[in-house]
């Protein structure tokens, strides 16, 4: 008898595998929590370090029927009103807005701000103020005389001393009315950690642009606005020198800092 040819299996089938039905469970529940301060970035720059957290969370995409329907201009910012709200709650009584449009365009100007503070019973108070113009021209220097007792004038960083606030009569309330004053209704603000600058003038303004924002690292964290302008703009300011800071200057180097970004874009900047 012959041998019998062994045949071999066609190329187009595969062993069968034992396969389980795939059965995707529902999100039953969503929780949301907003800690003030934190953000994505500090997931991804401790990404190696928290193996608890990555193993348990996974980035999904989300759907929602925001993004299926269509809404009008006014009807979106209506419901997607970001601006704190300002009356009736604790602490804010002191706090005043400016008269800003609800729009800011390619053409609103902008405008440099950056603020020096004392250390006093009741935390840090404003202590002086600056304010330039897009041309670079300096509209307001100047000294505030802080509501409560100073503990420590902070000169190392202030420049300020007992001397200079001393005759200062100038309130916190005159340089809001200045501010307010100043700026026209479409004004972009721009500073460096600009927020700690409003938090001190105890203003809103809607429309504002963060150099430290702008400019970050590839694991989010933040430069100095000494060393973006050693960077970026080729230029010393905060110099070992000089006793404190100059806060003409350093909002003159944020606002740099913004028209470069503006200008350059983001992937340029650098």
């Amino acid at each position: 008898m012959g041998k019998k040819e062994r045949r071999s299996p066609p190329q187009n089938l595969s062993r069968p595998r034992d396969r389980k039905p795939c059965r995707k469970k529902k999100v039953r529940a969503l929780n949301v929590v907003i800690v003030e301060g934190l953000t994505q970035s500090h997931f991804y720059k401790h990404y190696l370090s928290l193996p608890h957290l990555t193993s348990r969370y996974t980035t999904v995409h989300v759907a929602s029927a925001i993004f299926s329907s269509q809404l009008s201009g006014s009807d979106f910012l209506f419901r997607h009103q970001t601006h704190p709200l300002d009356k009736g709650l604790p602490g804010l009584e002191e706090f005043v807005c400016t008269d800003s449009a609800d729009h800011a365009t390619d053409s609103s100007p902008l405008f440099g701000l950056d603020c020096e503070m004392c250390w006093t019973e009741k935390g840090l108070e404003l202590a002086r103020v600056s304010l330039v113009d897009s041309d670079g021209r300096c509209l307001l220097d100047e000294l505030v005389k802080p509501q409560n007792h100073i503990l420590d004038y902070l000169t190392c960083f202030s420049g300020i001393t007992a001397a200079m606030l001393s005759p200062v009569t100038t309130t916190l309330r005159d340089v809001q009315v200045q501010l307010r004053s100043l700026l026209p209704s479409d004004a972009v603000l721009v500073g460096h950690s600009l927020n700690n600058d409003l938090k001190a003038l105890k203003l809103i303004h809607r429309h504002v642009l963060d150099t430290s924002l702008l400019y970050r690292g590839q694991c989010g964290q933040r430069f100095k606005l000494k060393v973006l302008a050693q960077v970026v703009l080729k230029r010393k300011i905060q110099t070992d020198d000089r006793k404190g800071h100059d806060p003409t200057e350093d909002a003159l180097a944020a606002l740099e800092l913004a028209q470069y970004f503006i200008q350059m874009g983001p992937r340029r900047v650098i």
